[in-house]
């Protein structure tokens, strides 16, 4: 998956009305600094904001420190 369609995906999930959002390692195909922007704006502050569920399967540990629950 390239940088481009990981970005659509990402517009897609943050412009629909689903309460719970499940996100399959959406990050995993942009660099850090890239990766860490799309979720401290779109993940964190939109959808959190918005008081949606967020489940997050990631791979970088960085991201733990914002989580509600670790499973």
């Amino acid at each position: 998956m390239n940088k481009a369609s990981v970005t659509d995906m990402l517009v897609m999930t943050l412009e629909c009305e689903w309460c719970i959002m499940l996100q399959d390692d959406p990050l995993s195909a942009l660099d850090y600094q890239v990766g860490q922007k799309l979720f401290d704006s779109g993940i964190r502050r939109l959808l959190l904001r918005q008081k949606r569920t967020v489940i997050l399967v990631t791979h970088r540990l960085q991201l733990l420190a914002h989580a509600h629950q670790v499973h």
